[in-house]
């Protein structure tokens, strides 16, 4: 029987991956009423940050009591994994290893739980916002839609996402002049809208 529940730090478990990642363990929910005979949907939620490393799926789960309650009633598996390790690089979620880790993440949950692999969301907040950003042109057949909440973005190629709804989520005075001087500026934001919508691709803007 899957385990359910909140999963805590939980290591790589699969034959092919145990001991790949021993510095980014990934922290789960599994809904208490999973049952393997029907394929649920995942959701994959990369965290903020910058600079450092260690297990921060588990800070994440720790320190947002808000997203863990909405986490609960959505139905999903979700997966808070944790970015590279990195002690320069504030984008971690936009390193060239993010890519092979994230799917390596997905390749491990599907291991031990039934996955549609046709239900797959990837959202992210902040530094995780432009990972979700990087993600949805890198891993675009993976998704069904992506959330890019408060982050940025710099080489794009919009159709890459035909097919993948881009939800765009941003704070109208994020990075405002003499406001708060952040990477994540609004701009890139209303940018990114545009060039969605010149390329016909599915967008939703807030």
């Amino acid at each position: 029987p899957a385990e359910t529940g909140w999963i805590l730090s939980r290591p790589f478990r699969s034959p092919r991956l145990a001991d790949k990642y021993p510095e980014q363990p990934i922290t789960l929910f599994v809904p208490p009423d999973y049952d393997a005979s029907r394929p649920r949907g995942l959701l994959l939620w990369l965290h903020g940050g910058g600079q450092g490393r260690g297990d921060v799926g588990r800070h994440q789960y720790e320190h947002n009591p808000w997203l863990n309650r909405e986490v609960e009633r959505c139905g999903r598996i979700v997966c808070y994994p944790s970015a590279p390790p990195h002690d320069r690089c504030w984008a971690r979620w936009q390193l060239p290893e993010a890519d092979e880790y994230l799917a390596d993440v997905i390749t491990e949950i599907e291991h031990f739980h039934a996955i549609d692999p046709n239900d797959i969301i990837l959202g992210g907040h902040s530094m995780g916002g432009m990972g979700a950003y990087h993600m949805a042109h890198r891993l675009a057949d993976r998704f069904t839609s992506v959330l890019a909440s408060a982050g940025h973005w710099d080489f794009a190629c919009w159709r890459a996402l035909t097919g993948t709804t881009l939800w765009i989520q941003h704070g109208i005075n994020d990075a405002t002049l003499f406001r708060r001087r952040h990477g994540t500026d609004i701009e890139f934001a209303r940018l990114a809208r545009r060039r969605l919508e010149e390329s016909g691709v599915s967008c939703v803007y807030r």
